[in-house]
């Protein structure tokens, strides 16, 4: 997933444990080589734009790459409650 809007993203970031991330989830991450900073849990969904929150904040994203052009597999989409990987898009500051 990328950042898609940068008014909807906030300081109010709180510990990944906090909303749920645990060693199992760690353990997940690392074998995909993941930075912990990048990882992040949907907090609700919007016809295809998803809200996001991690460490550092609350961030609205859009899916990126392949599952973006990927369009029957809906089943394979990010939900609420999902872990995901976020990216920086190219001259995003933040």
């Amino acid at each position: 997933m990328t950042i898609a809007d940068k008014d909807l993203e906030t300081k109010n970031g709180i510990p990944l444990e906090t909303l749920g991330y645990d060693a199992f989830f760690d353990a997940e991450r690392a074998a995909l080589a993941c930075a912990k900073e990048s990882i992040a849990r949907v907090i609700a969904v919007h016809r295809g734009a998803f809200v996001v929150q991690n460490a550092t904040g609350i961030f609205r994203a859009v899916r990126s790459g392949k599952s973006m052009r990927d369009k029957e597999n809906i089943e394979q989409l990010p939900t609420l409650g999902d872990w995901v990987t976020l990216e920086r898009q190219a001259g995003d500051d933040r």
